[in-house]
């Protein structure tokens, strides 16, 4: 399997990154962004209730690109290929994950922050990363240095980290950045107090600057 994967899955250029704490939201929380237009939803493995919300989520809406955040183990990887999951997301760039999740076919994206990040990516086949955290890492333009210090320009990055309403186009500006993603749509503030009315307004508004 090639490991540049398929980047035209985040063709909606957003993913919602969502750190649920209850399950028992986790129906309501997809199902008030699915129908606003949010396609690819982020299931962070950060909480106790993270995995059984990525199963409800991934059981009652597979027929959009339900994923996975914040894979830092081989069990991790496990439960991403048990899910059958349509993408997974790492903060970082663990060998091991790389060579797991390609042994497995997954839809893995390890997370990159330097030069050296992306060497190893790249040596293991990965075309499409995650440049994590981004805005503490340098921002947009650390993110063009990166991308224009390297001789293969099919990489593509999705930036993640400290992204927001107010600075996702000026990444979304450059041809080599997929799509972005965050938590600012769906903070875990507004999921425990079932804000879906809020929830469904900033995901319209990041969806109209995307061009959707």
């Amino acid at each position: 399997m090639d490991a540049i994967n398929n980047p035209a899955l985040f063709s909606s250029k957003i993913v919602v990154l969502l750190e649920i704490d209850n399950d028992t939201l986790a129906y309501d929380l997809a199902a008030c962004l699915v129908d606003t237009g949010i396609d690819n939803l982020e299931i962070a493995l950060r909480t106790p209730h993270s995995k059984s919300a990525a199963e409800i989520i991934k059981k009652n809406f597979d027929f959009v690109n339900v994923g996975l955040g914040t894979v830092t183990s081989l069990k991790d990887v496990d439960f991403a290929e048990d899910l059958a999951a349509k993408f997974a997301f790492a903060p970082d760039c663990k060998p091991e994950i790389l060579k797991a999740s390609l042994a497995k076919k997954l839809f893995f994206i390890p997370g990159v922050s330097s030069a050296q990040e992306i060497a190893l990516a790249y040596e293991h086949g990965y075309r499409l990363l995650k440049y994590y955290p981004a805005e503490s890492s340098g921002g947009v333009d650390k993110l063009a240095v990166l991308h224009n210090s390297l001789k293969d320009q099919n990489l593509r990055f999705i930036p993640s980290g400290g992204i927001n309403v107010s600075n996702m186009q000026t990444y979304l500006d450059h041809s080599f950045v997929t799509a972005v993603a965050g938590s600012w749509i769906a903070p875990k503030s507004l999921i425990n107090e079932k804000d879906w009315k809020e929830i469904a307004t900033r995901a319209k508004q990041a969806l109209k600057i995307a061009g959707h």
